[in-house]
């Protein structure tokens, strides 16, 4: 029996990061009083490196603790989560930060009973968990793993010897990421297939590295029907 696995990178495949920067800021002016494109501004100060140099995420709870504002007080994080949510709908009129692609290609990956679908992150832990508070419940189950090293390098080590997440064994595979250098890591591993979507405003470059590019998560050429 065919069995997939379709792994998604989050920020800026799944998740709207350059809605959510003017979401958070304005939101935070509104509900603290720090000027929105003084806080914007700021913001890269708050961004964290491996120690390889390169960029795993922003350090949501540093950058606010700076103005004397601690996320983990009361419920202050689900609070300030839904100042944003109600920003962006006044803003975009999208009720979350997803892009508008992702709930419909979730549900028919999970109506074809063959394929799982598992987050494959260059994250902060703890700003991965603050975002999922403005995804709604459409990634509810999904397994999610966070990490802060090259996901393609970390893929290709990890399925050297076969397709294999969580004890389970697949016969193909999907990975989808916004970053090419990331995606194009993973090389020796046989029949899985490398898309980069290639969001709004992205700031990567397009078929640098010979892979394939969507603009959406509907132009994937597979999932299809079992």
């Amino acid at each position: 029996m065919t069995r997939r696995l379709a792994v998604f990178d989050f920020d800026s495949t799944l998740f709207d990061m350059l809605s959510f920067i003017p979401a958070l800021c304005q939101a935070v002016e509104e509900m603290f009083g720090i000027d929105a494109q003084a806080f914007e501004s700021a913001l890269k100060r708050f961004y964290v490196k491996n120690a390889a140099g390169s960029l795993v995420g922003y350090d949501i709870d540093a950058h606010l603790l700076s103005h004397g504002i601690d996320l983990s007080e009361s419920d202050t994080e689900v609070v300030l989560a839904n100042k944003i949510l109600a920003v962006h709908k006044r803003l975009t009129g999208r009720s979350n930060l997803l892009f508008s692609d992702v709930a419909p290609m979730i549900r028919r990956l999970a109506a074809r009973g063959d394929t799982d679908i598992v987050i494959l992150t260059v994250n902060l832990l703890r700003g991965y968990q603050f975002k999922l508070l403005l995804c709604g419940t459409i990634l509810a189950g999904i397994t999610a793993l966070v990490v802060q090293e090259n996901k393609g390098m970390l893929v290709s080590r990890l399925w050297a010897g076969g397709i294999v997440w969580d004890g389970v064994r697949y016969t193909e595979a999907l990975v989808v990421d916004d970053h090419p250098e990331q995606i194009s890591a993973v090389t020796n591993a046989p029949n899985v297939e490398r898309v980069q979507i290639v969001r709004p405003g992205q700031r990567y470059p397009a078929n640098q590295h010979g892979v394939r590019t969507a603009a959406t998560l509907d132009e994937l050429s597979w999932p299809t029907a079992a």
